[in-house]
């Protein structure tokens, strides 16, 4: 391996210039990801999400930014492009592991996935299992922890409040749930909610291909209830009027196509939006929302986070995953890094690298908090960059014999456990009893923390090509080799 560090050390130490400019991120997976989600817009518009630690706005933030997901046919549909998918594969079913609904799609990622899409919300805003009273894919079993735990409401008299779970049924279902979402807000008479599973019209619909979004009379017979979880809050959030009838800066993400104009005069054409793209608003004057290179009208927008002085820290391993949850601060604020160790039996912890940095820090370091800052944990024989973050802006050229090895051994790996906890049911209201969401936060196998990782050969002046067999040897001891992090000697090393 030390022959290799020498003959990629330009293209790494290139590389490290080159993702210390990137735009970094809070919201980070909870899971592995399958590579097909990665490789759509849906996982750009989930990773533009500024997490804020309260568990209300990061969990509808995190909805909102999936708007437009459709369901696929197949595996490859889960990156949620499909146009004419109907067999419910969708990334959301991926964090609860696979089952056979007897729709013809066998033991696969292929089912009902209007709980799944909420639970995943959740799961990605960092609301426990505990807190929501279950991590679900059958409503009804859902809406009974709930009861369980006395977070439900029954709807007569109740008035429900963003990031409720609102349940609902079919009127001539003998179960007490066979659909749920997720309350945007409530406004005299009408919820307004966005879901998963649903169709793309107005209508009422248990089993459509989309996240869109809803609205009921609070007297629909349709709706049963609503549960409340127990949220944590957190202060100088920024105001988000989910109406749409105010505006302020933040993340927005567009519901259709949008025009960008040169100024708020709106005569003048530069540019366009795409439909369900997550974009970035820097002030509002009126009805003219100023983006980076002109202003666009503010209608067909739904906004998901607000301008803040709230930051995250992450703590990720070196494919992203996260270890703990974030720690919040305001921008300015001096915080100590997480004392505990992300210990591994078969590799010593060395300490975090931030990506741009240029030395390690130690747990219980102290750390000022100006941005959205992720930590990777660095070991001492599988220290890599987080090459994730590379592709996120850079367009790398892997060996396609290196893409494919590296894609289906993450394949395998995040479906292993959920292959084998798989169990039958057969609709909507799950008769199932099986314990498969634990696979969610199941501790990684060896196999798992050793994944190869892919090169970084091509980071824009900085060629290297190597061939498959040494893609898995590239799995970098940079701390090791002491070419790019410094290790901190201002303090001791803590255990």
């Amino acid at each position: 391996q030390r022959s290799l560090y020498i003959i990629v050390a330009s293209a790494v130490l290139c590389a490290v210039m080159t993702l210390s400019s990137l735009s970094v991120f809070a919201a980070s997976p909870t899971y592995n990801m399958s590579s097909d989600y990665k490789g759509g817009k849906y996982y750009d518009n989930f990773r533009a999400v500024d997490l804020v630690g309260d568990g209300v706005r990061d969990t509808l933030a995190i909805a909102l930014s999936q708007l437009g997901y459709h369901e696929g046919n197949d595996n490859s549909g889960r990156d949620g492009l499909s146009v004419d998918g109907d067999r419910d594969f969708v990334e959301y079913n991926v964090l609860y592991g696979k089952l056979d609904n007897n729709q013809g799609n066998g033991i696969s990622y292929g089912y009902y996935w209007c709980a799944s899409f909420v639970n995943w919300c959740l799961r990605s805003a960092e609301v426990s299992r505990e807190a929501s009273a279950a991590a679900e894919v059958s409503c009804r079993r859902w809406l009974s922890a709930c009861k369980s735990s006395g977070i439900y409401n029954e709807k007569e008299g109740y008035i429900p409040k963003s990031a409720d779970i609102i349940f609902f049924k079919e009127r001539e279902s003998q179960v007490s749930s066979t659909h749920i979402g997720l309350v945007l807000y409530c406004e005299g008479d009408t919820v307004y909610t966005i879901e998963g599973n649903t169709s793309n019209g107005s209508e009422f619909s248990t089993n459509g291909n989309y996240v869109a979004l809803k609205s009921y009379k609070l007297s629909s017979s349709y709706i049963v209830g609503y549960a409340t979880p127990k949220y944590k809050t957190a202060e100088n959030t920024g105001e988000i009027d989910y109406s749409g009838k105010t505006f302020s800066a933040g993340k927005y993400i567009s519901t259709d196509k949008i025009k960008i104009y040169s100024d708020s005069k709106f005569d003048a054409e530069v540019g366009k939006i795409d439909a369900f793209t997550v974009f970035k608003v820097d002030k509002v004057e009126g009805n003219a929302l100023y983006v980076s290179g002109g202003v666009v009208k503010a209608e067909s927008v739904k906004q998901i986070t607000a301008r803040s002085d709230i930051r995250s820290v992450s703590y990720l391993d070196t494919r992203g995953k996260k270890i703990y949850e974030n720690t919040y601060a305001k921008v300015g604020d001096t915080i100590n890094i997480t004392d505990e160790i992300p210990e591994r039996s078969d590799a010593a912890f060395l300490g975090w690298a931030i990506i741009g940095g240029d030395e390690l820090l130690s747990p219980g370091d102290e750390l000022t908090v100006d941005k959205n800052i992720e930590l990777y944990a660095i070991y001492d024989d599988t220290a890599s960059l987080p090459t994730e973050k590379a592709s996120e802006a850079i367009s790398l050229e892997v060996t396609e014999p290196v893409t494919e090895a590296t894609a289906k051994a993450s394949e395998e790996i995040s479906e292993k456990t959920s292959t084998e906890n798989s169990s039958e049911f057969l609709t909507e209201d799950l008769s199932v009893a099986t314990e498969s969401a634990e696979s969610e936060f199941a501790s990684e196998s060896d196999s798992d923390k050793a994944l190869p990782l892919p090169a970084l050969p091509n980071m824009i002046n900085c060629r290297s090509t190597l061939s498959a067999g040494a893609s898995a040897a590239f799995v970098l001891s940079i701390a090791a080799s002491g070419m790019i992090f410094k290790k901190k000697t201002d303090k001791k090393d803590k255990k």
